[in-house]
């Protein structure tokens, strides 16, 4: 939430989103080692839920870069 009030410093921005999606894998990851202890376990939303999240957190990354093109782009027309 915060990465998207951050629009004004794309660099910093692009950073907050990076560390939450390694944030997100590592935390994925702890939910199945977690998940192989307990012998068997079903998949709940939950790391339904952490895929959703990644690939959101993807699309944001790309649309910030994205937008570093097209700003790039104006700067070199002036």
């Amino acid at each position: 939430m915060v990465a998207i009030f951050l629009y004004k410093n794309r660099k910093l921005q692009q950073r907050i989103c990076w560390v939450s999606l390694l944030t997100e894998i590592l935390l994925l990851i702890g939910y199945y080692q977690t998940m192989k202890n307990f012998g068997e376990a079903k998949l709940a939303l939950g790391s339904v839920l952490h895929g959703i999240i990644m690939i959101s957190i993807l699309f944001a990354i790309f649309g910030i870069r994205k937008d570093e093109k097209i700003i790039a782009e104006s700067d070199r027309l002036r």
